[in-house]
């Protein structure tokens, strides 16, 4: 019986993780921290939500690759009523070097959310101005004036908004692949936070919030420089001529706004490829014959719900 008990107790002891281990790692996410992650790029403090920063996804991106972690994802869709789905997804991590599982997280994420299942049926009259320079990077200023942006019958327009009132999204479906895509962005934080303690240092990912700085004496990174004006008309110009829904457009478009410089640009000129690619098969269709426009423009409107990740 002895045997057992210390054969028991061996084992337990082997499997413990030392002190000096603990304190390495914690070492490791703090020199990460400092010499890698950025404010508002990589974390960011919420509003209400405390003084600890939130873990953000390049944040998370960034501590996998220091601790040398590959994820594995498990999908499972749920089918919801009226068209909605609901995606559950659990996320393992694989040590690159062992390939051993060393974490793992969860995620959901379902249209019935109420920013992806809403939105406002809104009076409009449509104006002859027009659309403002800085618009879609000032958004909010316009929108508490009842001004904004509106696709009519495949064309941009300055209008002024009357009363609003929620309804059902009627393109619900354009929302599957960004409510997967939160849903993985979710387990794979979630996964990140177990496996490197870094709990007590960051919160779980809410980066779908509005971000705001952080008010602490700390030296922090400079700021990065966001998207240019150019850039986002350009953008937006774009996806203007795609058969995109005017709630897809803005809401790819907002993402857009909150790119670095450089990354805005790499998007933006895959949008432009896409763009022209398609372009050229519609003209290279033979004369005599109608084009098959409906794949050509299906297959670009997937090309553009899987840009890169433009979330941060």
């Amino acid at each position: 019986m002895s045997e057992i008990v210390a054969q028991s107790q061996q084992i337990t002891h082997t499997n413990w993780v030392s002190a000096a281990e603990l304190s390495a790692q914690v070492q490791q996410v703090q020199q990460v921290m400092a010499a890698v992650m950025k404010d508002k790029e990589h974390y960011g403090t919420i509003p209400g939500c405390g003084d600890k920063p939130t873990l953000l996804q390049p944040g998370a991106q960034v501590l996998a690759l220091s601790f040398k972690l590959a994820p594995r994802y498990e999908i499972t869709e749920r089918a919801l009523p009226g068209d909605h789905r609901e995606y559950s997804v659990n996320t393992t991590l694989i040590s690159r070097d062992t390939g051993q599982v060393v974490g793992a997280g969860v995620g959901l994420c379902s249209t019935m959310e109420s920013k992806y299942r809403w939105r406002k049926d809104s009076n409009y009259e449509i104006l002859n101005d027009p659309i403002p320079d800085d618009y879609w990077k000032n958004k909010g200023k316009y929108k508490n004036a009842a001004l904004g942006a509106k696709k009519i019958d495949g064309t941009w327009h300055w209008v002024k908004y009357g009363s609003s009132e929620k309804v059902e999204n009627p393109d619900i479906a354009d929302t599957y692949n960004t409510v997967l895509k939160m849903a993985k962005k979710r387990s794979f934080v979630d996964a990140v936070l177990n496996t490197t303690a870094a709990s007590d240092m960051f919160t779980q990912d809410i980066e779908d919030l509005p971000l705001a700085g952080s008010n602490n004496d700390t030296p922090v990174s400079a700021p990065v420089i966001l998207a240019t004006d150019t850039q986002i008309n350009e953008f937006s110009v774009a996806l203007g001529e795609s058969s995109l829904s005017q709630d897809v457009v803005e809401a790819k478009v907002a993402e857009f706004t909150r790119l670095s410089t450089e990354a805005a640009q790499e998007a933006l000129d895959k949008v432009k490829a896409q763009l022209a690619a398609s372009k050229s098969t519609t003209q290279e269709a033979p004369q005599d014959a109608a084009p098959n426009m409906t794949d050509e423009e299906a297959k670009y409107h997937e090309n553009l719900q899987n840009l890169p990740d433009m979330e941060f």
